[in-house]
């Protein structure tokens, strides 16, 4: 990919993570942490041990954050089963990256996608579409001469912003 394509790309990136909602921002992250462990298993496949690990790393940091996120006060022992999974996928990925066991990246990925399942028809149960905020976007993006529905013109319309705090790009 090359520079422009790839500054597009994540300026698009940016733009979905700043307009979703907190639903949807965790399916965000359980979708960049399959793609990754993804990723790490054909690098193993591979023996490109390096890119392994950088990936599989990347996957404990986004459980770090779905982990710190959880709010034991209002998810209940919701929230503490879904602490108690993260801790065991943090740790069955500390063993994958020591063993470097393919099997391993595997039930996790399993895992984070059952997960994803449920986050997922969960949004979309408690997420009712906005007519009124589709609207606003549209005009918006009509204003600026952009089409909504091309990812090139939505991130060439945003104005630069902030670097995010967790990368999942990459």
């Amino acid at each position: 990919m090359n520079a422009l394509a790839n500054q597009v790309h994540l300026r698009y990136q940016r733009a979905q993570v700043e307009a979703a909602s907190p639903g949807k921002l965790i399916v965000m992250l359980y979708d960049g942490a399959i793609r990754k462990l993804i990723q790490a298993a054909g690098h193993l496949e591979e023996g490109r041990h390096e890119e392994y690990h950088v990936q599989v790393v990347k996957v404990q940091r986004i459980l770090t954050e779905l982990l710190s996120a959880l709010d034991h006060e209002k998810g209940g022992e919701i929230a503490a089963n879904l602490y108690r999974l993260y801790e065991y996928m943090i740790r069955r990925l500390t063993l994958a990256l020591l063993r470097k066991d393919v099997e391993l990246i595997t039930e996790t990925r399993g895992l984070l996608e059952e997960l994803r399942e449920a986050w997922v028809a969960a949004v979309e149960k408690v997420v009712e579409p906005d007519p009124g905020r589709e609207a606003a976007a549209s005009t918006f993006m009509a204003m600026l001469g952009a089409d909504r529905n091309d990812p090139t013109t939505l991130a060439a319309a945003a104005p630069p912003q902030p670097a995010l705090s967790l990368n999942i790009a990459g």
